[in-house]
């Protein structure tokens, strides 16, 4: 499951690991590098982004890895450093504290209870969603379900390009979780075509006999929406799964078994020719809002950042709308960096600022939207809100670039607005 930790929070947690061990925090290159790795940028990218060459970033990572091998007491390498560093958290303050966005952990937990529910949690990156997962998996074990996680960024690129390559994957590794024998080979009849395959082994064997319902969270899924050749006909499965779930058939008792709950990120939809979601109107949708005044105001206090005063609350929600990635990042910044918010202030829109990483990569995705980043040109320009193609308008939300209010955008928070009109 994708951590919500920033790079500056994860960072927070090594520097305090490090120092405990040998009274030093990672020095500029050291940060350079785990920041950038955090992000899952490339050794080569990491050179681009903070001005080394990639021989230099190569070697001092080698020497990171090794260095927090020994501070951490197991091996940590590039790929698996993540794992480690969540390992670190103190489990309990990470799981106590949690901001509710009422009402949309009671709908969720609610819709949980109804015979073969879909929840979709779909919002823009690092909105809180895996967060939310966690107290919705929370409330299903109370209520004395089975949960299974399926990622499809464990899918190698070779098995997410091929169709009944992915749908083989998942049902093997629906198996391997649910700790049966995988059958499939057995099973799998190419007469039938990909879909009615993957629906019979699930109905027939996995789904058969069970006597409690089953939650199958589906994360990452804007990988297959990516994959043009088969996303809709994906798609029309897991709907037809809900669909017979809620008809009164011979197999709907065994579909009524299983939860369904889908995460996924909207950015994919920048880059899509829709307007809406490929699973609209399925299920319960849940968009997470941004968080409110007095909502950022207890995060500030859970960060301990008592110094705040009502103006520089205003001065926040200014800046960063309540986007919860944003407001987290600030704070953790503040905190960790013993910077004043008026230097915060004086760098937030800047090459500087310590959101420059979500903002690159918003840029790039702009970039290759030639339209919509002249879409976005049009908002960021006027004073009123703009009246823009349902399509433009779809899109750019699914950024979370713009607010929506009647149809018309206005950019989402003074970053935004100060950052792409320099840049865009």
């Amino acid at each position: 499951m994708d951590s919500d930790l920033t790079p500056e929070e994860a960072l927070e947690i090594v520097n305090g690991v490090t120092f405990k061990s040998n009274g030093k925090y990672l020095n500029d290159i050291e940060t350079a590098v785990f920041k950038g790795s955090w992000e899952k940028y490339t050794y080569e990218k990491i050179g681009e982004v903070y001005s080394y060459s990639e021989n230099t970033v190569r070697e001092e990572g080698r020497k990171l890895w090794n260095k927090l091998s020994k501070d951490f007491g197991e091996k940590v390498s590039k790929p698996n450093f993540r794992e480690a560093v969540k390992r670190r958290i103190d489990k309990k303050s990470k799981t106590d504290f949690y901001i509710e966005r009422p009402p949309v952990e009671a709908k969720c937990y609610q819709e949980l209870l109804n015979l073969g529910a879909l929840i979709r949690i779909t919002s823009p990156n690092k909105t809180g969603k895996s967060l939310l997962l966690n107290r919705i998996l929370d409330y299903s074990e109370r209520q004395g379900y089975e949960s299974v996680i399926l990622n499809f960024e464990e899918a190698d690129s070779e098995i997410l390009n091929d169709h009944k390559s992915l749908l083989q994957w998942f049902c093997t590794s629906l198996s391997d979780e649910l700790q049966l024998e995988d059958q499939l080979t057995d099973q799998w009849k190419d007469r039938f075509g990909k879909n009615k395959n993957t629906t019979n082994y699930l109905q027939n064997y996995l789904l058969a006999n069970r006597s409690i319902p089953l939650v199958l969270v589906l994360e990452k899924v804007d990988l297959v929406f990516e994959q043009a050749s088969y996303n809709n006909d994906f798609c029309m499965l897991l709907r037809s799964w809900h669909d017979t779930a809620q008809r009164n058939g011979r197999s709907s008792p065994i579909w009524q078994n299983l939860r369904l709950i889908i995460v996924h990120s909207t950015e994919v939809y920048a880059s899509l020719n829709i307007h809406s979601s490929p699973l609209s109107g399925a299920g319960l949708p849940v968009t997470l809002p941004d968080f409110t005044l007095e909502q950022v105001q207890t995060l500030a206090q859970h960060y301990q950042l008592t110094s705040l005063n009502n103006s520089d609350f205003e001065e926040l929600m200014l800046m960063f709308g309540g986007y919860p990635y944003l407001i987290q990042t600030a704070f953790a910044f503040l905190k960790t960096q013993e910077f004043s918010l008026k230097q915060l202030l004086e760098i937030y829109p800047t090459e500087q600022s310590p959101f420059i990483s979500q903002l690159r990569e918003i840029l790039g995705i702009l970039q290759k939207c030639p339209e919509l980043a002249q879409a976005y040109r049009e908002v960021l320009s006027q004073n009123q809100p703009v009246r823009l193609s349902t399509n433009e308008t779809f899109k750019l939300e699914s950024l979370g670039l713009v607010r929506v209010k009647n149809n018309e955008c206005k950019p989402r928070c003074d970053l935004y607005r100060q950052y792409f009109t320099r840049n865009l």
